[in-house]
């Protein structure tokens, strides 16, 4: 069954070699329960001659298209040669064979991956296909809207031959084409020639395109299509378009939206859109498939056309997107092409968030595709989502920079108390000593390499307890205590440690079971050994950075929630690119939970290299390795390949035991991986201590860390935590100085870059600086540069800019402050040509605000900013930071942040604000909503009404369905209400503020009198035959018709006379489920024609349409798109 799922089964054929076909019987189970028609071959039959079996066996392999290596059974035979020619004769045929059969076998053209082969046993063109989800093909991911254009086109250029092109008009595909991943879906496409008249056929072909999904058959597409035998127009390439987009991050947006369309449809290198119009364009590159010589275009080059027409309806931006997905085409013509394609689209958006747009395709100067009328409707997910802001609005923090703050200031010691651990490391000695007086003879006997460890280091340890203990302990006995320690345990209760003090009895009393050689895990209660580890893992961290791996211990203690929950801000965003969570071992799928969509698991051996185990090379901006490295053999190999893992300004936070209490050894040292050293030396735990920690992350490439924590004063700590960072080459000190006037603070700037060891050149506007060398600006020190700068200055700064650039240098701006207790805005619009240049001109031009440049820690700080600037390093996602402030001794850094405006701008009890009702989704009446707007000034004849209640009539709804489209939508004119404003020109004797108005559109009276008076022309004394009476129509329909004197009979479920037509006489009610109406009617009107009017479909066993013609003078049929 996994052969025929797996890719490899596709077409495959079994063949069984042995003595009899043993497996034929459970093979044809197999492949009929996988409703599978495989080939079964078997090499020998019972019963039957085995050379005859064989031969047969080779014959079907060669029918099946299987080669069989006859050399390899016959390696001597040679061909036999000098036969005299054998004068064969074709004239005449003796082999009956059938139409189908000679049709099928001399087929004009080869099977289509998409359209399938022609049926031949059908008079009319018909198309047959097993869509398989081939990874190849690219429908793993994506079924194009614009596969059924291939299947029309590739049908006509087999039914008519034509080569050159074809065009398809009014394209509806109502229902997406599902393929499911373990079987083909089967397609037909049919296929038949339009009727102009009964003699007359049309050029057009009409064909359907159902699917059957193994229990029903489902309609996906129908069109029109017919063959073009003109050459293509002669087109330019379209103007360029001054938006550019990035490629890469507009398809990520469609994936997030739900539309993943995976590598073999993202054909787009290039998209651009207008700015002020909705238009977009787009190179395509086609060609990637290797098989573009089968279609007229591609389906995946224009597939692209519509990924540019949703571009182009949000001007190009990606936070307006909407998952939108094609629907109809009114007309495309399309005309071979297999080169890159130039496309132009123009787009609008329709009130109910679909969009229709028009698009054309150029290659080489001919115009290849033209789509005219293309529609594309909102996609489920995309139609269920809340109510998106249309504005980038984004708000500006400043924030203290990391790299310039002391790390130990963000750590704080976690709630241990210093109590609990004297208690704890007071219940370790006394159990310690405890069996060290009570070793039996198992302890001597055990064979156990890490228990022999175990008992060596508690006898170790004999001469140095009763040193920690208190003297009164000397000489009491067993009872006293053990007295002691269940006071011990009773002071612990319901603390954090109480888990732990557990675990160090239940060892102390079970040692010579232990020794025995039972497992530690069996010993302690329940989950007691977690908890153990938990209580090792307490801790606080704050870090700002954004990609973070965690190297779990796969003991179940990990901070991932802690972690996440810091980073998350109040607004919800989440301050984390990626968050990795490893373990060493194989990751089971119910315990990967995803706190939020850009956390992800692997399984890491920090103990391998992290590279041969799919990792990227400094990929990570923090490493978080909580008790995980004194778990591996070499600590100094595991921090190396834990340091590839970082990127060059990255942090490894790195948390391992250092403790000064004997009863961790106490407890874990029952464990086999615990003890380390060779056999017969030193007996050492797994840890190491602070100093032996630091020389090890120096060994491999840290520096010195920044942070050292304890969790508790020593010597009561447990854990220690480290932050370091990896060493970097320290960059070259030199710099060059933009100076304009040399005044006391640019001459204090300049002897501190000297005194810091920097080799400065000075240099002014229209010097040639140094090639290679990152500058900083003095320019704004003194008086703001910018402001009412002349023509020639800016010409000459921009020269300077310029020639920086071109030799990959770049420059610090230093100011004064401007976002943070701005003096003077006149400083201000360097911020804005700043971030200009660094946009078009991919510049590196950072700005530095400083609060006083005669404070010389300011200075000291501004030359740190200046070294971390020249230390600069982006990546593919983002850009160094190039914006800094310096206020109070402290470096900020500038972070955007993004937030829904239409959230920040709702105020309760606005007295200037109304609130309408519209419909966040069309087509979803569910995903109605109040809508906030400034209310009005009234122009002279308007009146004003506070709604208290209203109502969605049958108009309301075809606009929230969006089947009707209207330029402003409104819900509720139905409504009810009390006057509070009037215009000038409205009559106090009308109206007034104050009054109790109500208002309504009789819908159903306004259906039925159009029917009936303007199209029916029901005059006195005709009849009037009304279906589905009882409905809101029909009782208006019953109304006019009395109001019109005509006589009328009604068609409903029922006879019985209640409800509104309780009045109505017998004889004028027929049934409407049963064909009984026709006979009472002919009776009644004793032949006499009538008009039929119908509100609703009826069943069709009980419409006999033929009788309700032959005797209507109209026949009036009122159907509901809803």
């Amino acid at each position: 069954m996994a052969i025929l799922k797996h890719d490899i089964g596709n077409n495959a054929v079994f063949l069984e070699v042995g003595p009899r076909g043993a497996l034929a019987g459970p093979l044809r189970q197999i492949f009929a329960e996988a409703s599978s028609p495989t080939p079964y071959v078997s090499a020998m039959t019972r019963n039957k001659d085995c050379t005859v079996s064989f031969l047969a066996a080779i014959g079907a392999l060669y029918s099946l298209n299987v080669h069989v290596n006859l050399e390899a059974h016959f390696p001597t035979g040679t061909c036999l040669s000098g036969v005299p020619q054998y004068p064969w004769n074709h004239k005449g045929s003796y082999w009956y064979e059938s139409r189908l059969s000679k049709e099928w076998r001399n087929r004009k053209y080869p099977y289509h991956d998409l359209l399938g082969s022609r049926c031949v046993a059908q008079p009319i063109p018909r198309y047959k296909h097993a869509v398989h989800m081939r990874p190849q093909s690219g429908r793993e991911h994506h079924f194009p809207f614009c596969g059924h254009n291939v299947l029309a086109d590739e049908a006509i250029r087999q039914e008519i031959n034509a080569e050159e092109g074809f065009t398809v008009r009014n394209i509806i595909v109502s229902t997406a084409l599902v393929i499911s991943k373990g079987k083909p879906t089967e397609m037909i496409a049919t296929f038949q020639l339009g009727c102009l008249t009964n003699s007359l056929n049309s050029k057009w072909w009409e064909f359907t395109v159902p699917s059957y999904n193994g229990r029903n058959w489902t309609k996906h597409c129908t069109r029109e299509a017919s063959a073009q035998y003109s050459p293509p127009e002669q087109a330019q390439d379209p103007d360029a378009l001054p938006r550019k987009l990035n490629v890469r991050k507009w398809f990520e947006k469609m994936a997030k939206g739900g539309l993943n369309l995976g590598g073999s449809f993202q054909t787009l290198d290039m998209m651009a859109s207008s700015t002020s119009e909705q238009q977009g364009m787009g190179h395509v590159v086609n060609g990637r498939q290797e098989d573009e010589a089968n279609y007229y275009i591609h389906p995946t080059v224009l597939d692209a056309t519509l990924q540019i027409l949703g571009a182009a309806a949000v001007n190009g931006y990606a936070r307006k997107t909407r998952t939108w997905l094609p629907t109809s085409i009114d007309k495309i013509s399309l005309y071979r092409c297999t080169s890159d394609t130039i496309t132009n689209v123009s787009a609008k958006l329709l009130s109910n968030y679909s969009v229709l747009g028009d698009g054309c395709c150029t290659c080489e100067g001919r115009k290849v595709v033209e789509a005219v009328g293309i529609r594309m409707s909102l996609a489920d997910a995309a139609s269920s989502g809340e109510v998106r802001d249309g504005h980038a609005a984004a708000r500006c923090e400043w924030k203290p920079d990391i790299d310039f703050l002391d790390v130990n200031e963000l750590f704080c010691a976690p709630v241990i108390r210093t109590d609990n651990s004297r208690l704890l490391e007071e219940l370790g000695d006394i159990c310690l000593l405890l069996s060290q007086s009570c070793f039996s003879e198992s302890s001597s006997n055990t064979t156990l390499p890490h228990l022999q460890r175990h008992v060596a280091w508690i006898k170790s340890q004999s001469k140095l307890t009763p040193i920690r203990l208190p003297c009164t302990w000397t000489g009491l006995d067993n009872k006293t205590i053990s007295a002691r320690i269940n006071s011990l345990l009773k002071q612990l209760e319901g603390t954090l440690a109480a888990p732990v003090a557990s675990a160090i009895h239940q060892v102390c009393m079970n040692m010579d079971s232990l020794l025995s050689g039972k497992d530690l895990e069996d010993i302690l209660p329940g989950r007691t050994l977690s908890n153990v580890y938990k209580y090792l893992g307490q801790l606080e961290r704050k870090d700002p950075n954004l990609r973070i791996l965690e190297i779990g211990t796969g003991s179940g203690v990990s901070l991932h929630r802690e972690i996440i929950e810091d980073l998350t801000r109040t607004d919800g965003e989440i301050l984390c690119a990626k968050y990795m969570l490893t373990t060493p071992g194989y990751l089971a799928t119910e315990t990967q939970e995803k706190l939020f969509p850009n956390m992800d698991f692997a399984s890491l051996d920090i103990c391998q290299d992290p590279i041969e185990q799919g990792f990227e090379e400094m990929e990570y901006d923090l490493v978080l390795a909580v008790h995980s490295l004194h778990k591996t053999k070499n600590a100094q190999e595991s921090l190396a390949n834990l340091r590839k893992l970082l990127r060059p300004d990255g942090r490894l936070f790195l948390q391992e035991l250092c403790p000064s209490s004997r009863w961790v050894d106490y407890v874990l040292g029952a464990l086999p991986t615990w003890w380390s050293g060779t056999e017969g030396g030193p007996i050492k735990p797994p840890y190491l201590s602070k100093e032996e920690l630091e020389l090890v992350l120096a060994a491999v490439g840290f520096g010195k860390p920044e942070a050292v924590v304890l969790d508790a004063e020593a010597p009561h700590q447990v854990t220690t935590s480290f932050v370091a960072r990896p060493i970097h080459e320290t960059p070259i000190k030199k710099v060059t100085v933009l100076v304009d006037e040399e005044r006391s603070a640019v001459t204090h700037i300049l002897n501190q870059l000297e005194k810091d060891g920097y080799e400065v050149i000075k240099c002014r506007l229209g010097d040639i600086p140094p090639a290679g060398q990152d500058m900083i600006s003095l320019l704004d020190i003194e008086q703001p540069f910018f402001h009412d700068i002349d023509e020639a200055r800016f010409l000459s700064f921009k020269t300077l800019l310029l020639g920086l650039q071109e030799h990959g240098s770049g420059m610090l701006w230093a100011t004064h402050l401007i976002d943070i207790g701005c003096r003077d805005l006149r400083y201000a619009q360097v911020l804005g040509l700043a971030r200009t240049i660094r946009t078009e001109q991919l510049a590196d031009l950072a700005i530095c605000q400083v609060d006083a440049f005669d404070n010389p820690k300011s200075i000291d700080r501004l030359l740190q900013v200046l070294a971390k600037f020249q230390s600069r390093q982006g990546d593919e996602e983002l850009n160094p930071d190039f914006e800094w402030a310096i206020f109070n001794n402290r470096v900020q850094v500038a972070r955007f942040h993004p937030f829904a405006l239409t959230d920040e701008l709702l105020v309760s009890d606005r007295p200037n604000e109304m609130a309408t009702l519209n419909v966040r989704s069309p087509g979803r009446v569910n995903s109605l909503y109040y809508e906030r707007h400034e209310r009005k000034d009234l122009e002279n004849d308007e009146v004003e009404v506070q709604v208290y209640s209203a109502g969605l009539n049958f108009r309301d709804i075809l606009v929230a369905l969006g089947i009707v489209e209207l330029p402003v939508r409104l819900f509720g004119i139905e409504a009810a209400g009390m006057v509070t404003r009037v215009g000038a020109d409205v009559s106090p004797d009308d109206l007034q503020v104050g009054d109790r108005v109500a208002g309504t559109m009789l819908i159903p009276y306004f259906t039925a009198i159009h029917s009936i008076v303007n199209v029916g022309r029901v005059t006195k004394g005709q009849s009037v035959l009304i279906h589905s009476a009882c409905g809101g129509v029909g009782l208006a329909a019953i109304q006019v018709a009395q109001m019109l004197e005509a006589e009328f009979w009604q068609r409903r479920e029922s006879q019985v006379l209640d409800g509104p037509l309780s009045h109505s006489e017998k004889n004028r009610i027929f049934n409407s489920r049963d064909k009984t109406f026709v006979d009472g009617v002919m009776r009644e009107t004793k032949g006499v024609a009538w008009t039929s009017f119908s509100t609703r479909s009826q069943a069709s066993s009980y419409m006999p349409h033929g009788v309700v013609l032959r005797n209507s003078e109209h026949y009036l049929k009122l159907e509901s798109e809803t």
